[in-house]
């Protein structure tokens, strides 16, 4: 390491820099492990209980690549917390993916997979056909994606507690994805694409006959 002004705060501030970065890096990478595996227990249990698939090969991509590939972009411009120089060093043994990693991943994924599987089995259940069954779980996983990157912010503090000024750019990344979602429901050409169709309360087909 080479001081260029000769103080040694510079040390100081490039170790929390690189904290900060670290993260980050952790951050992003939880959210996008975590929703990875919502969606393939989601299959699963469609699958093991007979059911349809709740998601097309096309939907799945259009999140992870847009809906969601907008939110991980724009959380690795998230501010460095406050205190993180407080925290006890990190063995150089430990991976990325260390136990409190692992716990969040496979708590977050069960629960968004777990509610997306109740809707689905619902709306099949009250006569959904599944097209707009399919379109009404692609738009819950897609709310519950903005609710966990707002929760995938901090490792220590509650998403409520840590300031949207932190970063204004996934706040306007959210508004986009959820733009381009509405968009993606709406337009005709993007419906036929992603076999999607408007948002709007659907009759069951059983009470439509």
């Amino acid at each position: 390491m080479i001081v260029t002004d000769d103080n040694f705060v510079s040390i100081v501030a490039g170790i929390e820099e690189g904290w900060h970065a670290y993260a980050n890096v952790r951050k992003v990478t939880l959210l996008l492990i975590s929703t990875g595996l919502a969606q393939l227990i989601l299959l699963g249990l469609s699958v093991a209980t007979g059911l349809p698939v709740p998601l097309l090969a096309v939907q799945i991509l259009w999140l992870n690549l847009v809906t969601n590939g907008i939110q991980d972009v724009a959380l690795a411009f998230e501010a460095g917390e406050k205190g993180v120089m407080r925290l006890p060093p990190r063995s150089p043994k430990e991976g990325l993916f260390n136990r409190k990693m692992i716990e969040q991943v496979v708590l977050s994924g069960v629960v968004m997979a777990g509610v997306c599987d109740a809707v689905w089995v619902l709306l099949l259940e009250t006569g959904w056909d599944e097209a707009s069954a399919r379109n009404g779980v692609l738009t819950v996983l897609v709310l519950m994606q903005f609710y966990h990157v707002m929760n995938c912010r901090s490792e220590y503090r509650s998403a409520f507690r840590v300031p949207l000024r932190n970063n204004r750019i996934l706040i306007i990344g959210m508004l986009t994805a959820f733009l381009i979602h509405i968009v993606a429901t709406e337009v005709p050409f993007f419906q036929f694409l992603l076999s999607t169709e408007s948002l709007h309360p659907a009759v069951p087909a059983s009470q439509s006959a």
